[in-house]
């Protein structure tokens, strides 16, 4: 398994450098050419999430998306993938209603394998805003004060960006409340 992600990892280091030296239409084609006839799946994943961020760079939403779809049919199971093109429909393609309907596909995922069940409902919390769905964020900020993460589950850190931007007349002071000692117990040193 080592050995997978040093080949993840090196694609991931060649992209970078890619990008450095060349101009993204370069990059582009380069990295189009390098998937073609190429088997191992991490090498892949690693070259297509490049390759999206690319399309996205040149404004290419539609070959961005297309990208992250990929990605999604060929790491299916994984809740990462999903919360990328959760993402993407709201933040480059402006469609929180199909972003909502992705970030569930991925909240199912990441309650299954245990990973990524904080960076999940962070996501939901954002599309519940741009949604103005209270009940939903409400729900969601809930939802992230219970996560508890095991030492072999991978996740991000704490995140507040959403909860800063809300409304909190909009929500219960208790709710409010629970999420600001969620937070300053997580900045805390342990």
């Amino acid at each position: 398994m080592q050995d997978e992600f040093m080949a993840y990892f090196s694609e991931v280091d060649w992209c970078l450098e890619l990008s450095r030296l060349n101009p993204r239409n370069v990059v582009i084609e380069k990295i189009l050419h390098r998937l073609r006839g190429l088997k191992n799946k991490l090498k892949i994943i690693a070259l297509k999430e490049h390759l999206a961020r690319e399309y996205v760079m040149e404004q290419r939403m539609l070959d961005a998306r297309k990208v992250l779809e990929e990605l999604v049919q060929l790491d299916s199971g994984s809740a990462m993938p999903l919360v990328v093109l959760a993402t993407h429909y709201l933040n480059f393609e402006e469609d929180p209603d199909k972003a909502l309907q992705t970030i569930l596909l991925a909240e199912k995922a990441a309650n299954e394998t245990g990973h990524f069940r904080r960076h999940v409902q962070a996501e939901k919390a954002r599309i519940a805003l741009t949604l103005n769905d209270y009940e939903l964020f409400a729900g969601t900020l809930g939802k992230i004060t219970k996560i508890l993460i095991d030492s072999d589950q991978r996740d991000v850190g704490t995140e507040r960006d959403f909860f800063d931007r809300a409304d909190k007349k909009k929500l219960d002071p208790t709710l409010v409340e629970v999420f600001e000692a969620y937070l300053k117990s997580a900045a805390s040193p342990k």
